[in-house]
């Protein structure tokens, strides 16, 4: 029944002698009665007796150490939050517990009178509260009404429980589904509406603790993802808040800059690293670079990079820290090396020279190739010139370096010295 409109028990308990007798009430009785648990009655009648004797059916022990497993996390949460209820209600003979989606008691505590009547009725840990196994009761309407719910004497579908009093609220997950509920059940004379008050914070809290635990999971969850990918790139990542407190090393930057990931974390940027006076100023006029060349000075000796500075701003646009993507120059130059350098494929034992002339070029090629002065190659076009560049430079003493030819017919004679 609502708690803000009682009602007489010995009224109550005729209202349900005729509808166990009927199946029928008159406007009158309904108007005594809350829908909800009317409703109830209804869904009880085609299965239960609401004169025999309750017999819920625990689960066994085996498999309720399998479903306690499952719900440790329900419980884990629960667990103070009811027990925090035990010490404001101690002394009523009342027990609070917890119950599943399939309303089976998963955790109980109380009184050692309360506890005796929740085990002499069986509805101790492992009993399911569902309609189905105890008929009307505040957990099992709570549940298949997804709302808080409060059941008080004659309420009850069996007339066995005509001497208790429950009361219930549902525990939501993030999207709306039902966890569980936590649940009040004592003696009739211990009814009063602030259980169900009791009952209502319990699960709001405990739906806000799983929220706030889901939320924090993802949180470290995204935070692993970042710290992975930021791991993952060849680049040094080197990131500080607006303070200038260091929140980030990744293994690059450690190794470029000489730094310890763990204990440069926190430590203001200007007493563990001195920036250059590029980036210095970059901060200073609120600007980003991209791909400015650098100097480090790591403990007497200068770390070339490329750097790229970007600002870390928040909702509303305001800076709240700086990344800096750190790149050594010397990579740089052996990803142009690469890139450049593999479009010189001949060497001179490719070049075919079967007359005088010809064998004449390949040894004077060969020479060149040894030697560290310019070459010059001259003759006509098409005679193949850049092929015999690239077989004296992959021949030469450098052939990982890059192969970079220049056309000097395309050059004008007044800017070929420079």
């Amino acid at each position: 029944m609502q708690p803000s409109s009682p009602v007489d028990q010995r009224a109550l308990a005729g209202v349900w002698q005729t509808f166990m007798q009927t199946g029928k009430l008159t406007r009158k009785q309904k108007e005594l009665l809350d829908p909800t648990v009317l409703l109830s009655w209804q869904r009880c009648v085609p299965r239960l007796n609401p004169h025999a004797t309750p017999r819920p059916s625990p689960v066994r022990d085996q498999a309720l150490s399998s479903l306690l497993r499952t719900q440790n996390e329900l419980i884990t949460i629960a667990t103070p939050i009811i027990e925090d209820i035990h010490q404001l209600i101690i002394g009523s003979g009342c027990a609070v517990f917890v119950v599943d989606g399939s309303a089976c008691n998963l955790y109980m505590v109380g009184d050692a009178p309360a506890k005796n009547t929740v085990e002499t009725f069986g509805l101790g840990q492992g009993s399911y509260w569902s309609e189905g196994q105890m008929g009307t009761n505040a957990a099992g309407v709570a549940l298949v009404n997804a709302m808080p719910a409060y059941i008080v004497g004659a309420e009850h579908y069996y007339s066995a429980y005509h001497q208790l009093f429950s009361s219930a609220a549902p525990i939501h997950n993030l999207r709306g589904r039902i966890l569980g509920a936590i649940t009040i059940c004592g003696p009739i004379e211990a009814a009063s509406s602030y259980t169900l008050a009791l009952t209502m914070s319990a699960s709001l809290a405990i739906s806000n603790q799983i929220q706030a635990e889901w939320s924090l999971q993802e949180a470290n969850h995204r935070l692993s993802e970042v710290n992975t990918i930021l791991s993952a790139i060849s680049e040094g990542v080197l990131a500080w808040n607006f303070d200038g407190e260091i929140h980030h090393v990744n293994a690059q930057a450690s190794s470029m800059l000489g730094l310890n990931p763990v204990s440069a974390l926190g430590q203001p940027i200007d007493e563990i690293v001195e920036l250059p006076e590029l980036i210095s100023k970059a901060i200073a006029n609120n600007e980003e670079l991209l791909n400015r060349e650098v100097r480090f000075q790591i403990n007497g000796r200068a770390v070339r990079s490329l750097v790229s500075l970007r600002a870390i701003k928040d909702t509303s646009g305001q800076s709240v820290g700086y990344i800096a993507l750190l790149r050594p120059i010397e990579q740089v130059r052996q990803l142009v090396q690469q890139q450049a350098g593999s479009r010189a494929a001949l060497t001179i034992d490719d070049v075919y020279g079967q007359t005088p002339a010809m064998r004449q070029v390949l040894r004077q090629s060969r020479m060149a190739a040894r030697g560290t002065a310019p070459v010059l190659l001259r003759g006509e076009g098409g005679v193949g010139k850049n092929h015999l560049a690239q077989a004296i430079h992959n021949d030469g003493v450098h052939p990982s370096k890059p192969f970079l030819p220049i056309n000097c017919h395309a050059i004008p004679h007044e800017l070929m010295v420079s």
